[in-house]
């Protein structure tokens, strides 16, 4: 009875965790496209661009000034804008990794007969997986939250 209810509890965050990990998330870098109808953050499967937030509603990118003034963007936030779209494709992939796994424990579970050390080897990596799948999601959000804090 509790190997079941571990087993629905696991399900469930699985579920969860892919409802999340592919949902729509708001970026802190404004990816939106502008009112010409070109998109100015053009993406690569789930990977968006790594200059997201970096370009004018025309295509062209900002001018980097010291303090972000006329219109520009200074250049600390023109360096963190770009660490943060790396650093939130790096945790997208490691999620996608993650997933892989997740289904490649899954594909050993299935083979496993019965066989107590396949069925170990097949668990180990289910878990391995799932822990993977959270540390990524709970990165990816921290890196998120704190740059929203620093950046506005």
């Amino acid at each position: 009875m509790i190997a079941r209810a571990g087993t629905k509890l696991a399900a469930t965050l699985v579920f969860m965790c892919g409802m999340f990990a592919f949902a729509p998330q708001t970026a802190l870098a404004d990816d939106t496209p502008p009112s010409g109808g070109s998109n100015t953050c053009p993406t690569l499967l789930i990977l968006k661009s790594w200059f997201c937030g970096l370009v004018d509603s025309s295509g062209n990118v900002k001018k980097v000034t010291s303090d972000g003034s006329d219109g520009g963007i200074s250049l600390t936030a023109f360096i963190w804008t770009i660490v943060a779209n790396v650093v939130d494709d790096i945790f997208r992939i490691i999620g996608l990794v993650a997933t892989g796994y997740l289904i490649w424990g899954g594909y050993q579970y299935m083979l496993a007969r019965g066989d107590p050390g396949k069925l170990g080897s097949a668990k180990k990596t289910i878990q391995h997986a799932i822990t993977g799948l959270i540390i990524a999601i709970l990165a990816s959000s921290i890196v998120n939250v704190v740059m929203r804090v620093i950046f506005g």
